[in-house]
């Protein structure tokens, strides 16, 4: 298989719905193999039914349960249960460009030595922008500020966890995420993302930004208030 594409959610049911939907409005080259993994974090809503419903329609859909709650948790289930050569993720509450998928697939053809490869992530505000200046608070809601170039990066430059993928030796390799690290029930603390890349450019491995996978990362109103900044 060429891609498996992971959705680690947890009672987001509505938003999941959404991305779903995104999901299956994507193009893809002919001939190309690919899969989309929910992973549910032991979830208390209907995220199985949506799941199930959208499965019915597109068999390219797959859902399975990670009962430990924490993002890491679900994402290493991810891993260990997906088939595709290049393992992508991708959050719950995300819109896909139409060509992601082949742009991030083309990525790794055009760029043999990139390991990882992520994407440009466009913050959707959904009631009004936040009450600050966007640029001060970017990396709060994953707004990726690397260009319009394509490039290799490096740490501090890393991939945000809505929009990134890596080539599945990557993780024989470095190992998984760190379950230390990242959300956990109501917790917003993460740090998993920069760990984990850390240690993929200590192994000598190259990460690639592509401009051209775009991700829509659509943001409540609640997620513009300083509390919420607060806890991140």
């Amino acid at each position: 298989m060429d891609i498996s594409i992971i959705v680690c959610t947890h009672n987001r049911a509505k938003t999941l719905k959404e991305t779903l939907l995104s999901f299956s409005q994507l193009k893809w080259h002919k001939g190309t193999s690919y899969e989309l993994l929910v992973v549910d974090n032991n979830s208390g809503d209907n995220t199985k039914a949506v799941v199930a419903k959208f499965a019915r329609e597109n068999p390219n859909i797959r859902y399975v349960v990670e009962d430990k709650v924490g993002l890491s948790h679900a994402r290493n289930r991810g891993i260990l249960e997906t088939q595709g050569n290049i393992a992508a993720f991708v959050d719950d509450d995300i819109a896909f460009d139409e060509c992601w998928g082949q742009a991030i697939l083309q990525a790794f053809k055009d760029y043999e030595l990139a390991s990882c490869v992520g994407g440009k992530n466009i913050p959707v505000f959904l009631e009004g922008s936040p009450e600050w200046k966007i640029d001060d608070v970017a990396g709060f809601y994953g707004d990726t500020r690397f260009g319009e170039t394509p490039k290799f990066i490096e740490f501090p430059e890393y991939p945000f966890g809505l929009n990134m993928a890596c080539k599945r030796e990557v993780f024989s390799k470095v190992g998984l995420f760190s379950i230390d690290l990242g959300r956990y029930g109501g917790s917003l603390l993460s740090g998993e993302e920069a760990e984990f890349f850390y240690r993929v450019n200590m192994a000598g491995l190259k990460v690639f930004y592509t401009p051209h996978a775009v991700i829509h990362h659509r943001i409540p109103a609640e997620r513009t208030k300083a509390r919420w900044i607060i806890r991140r």
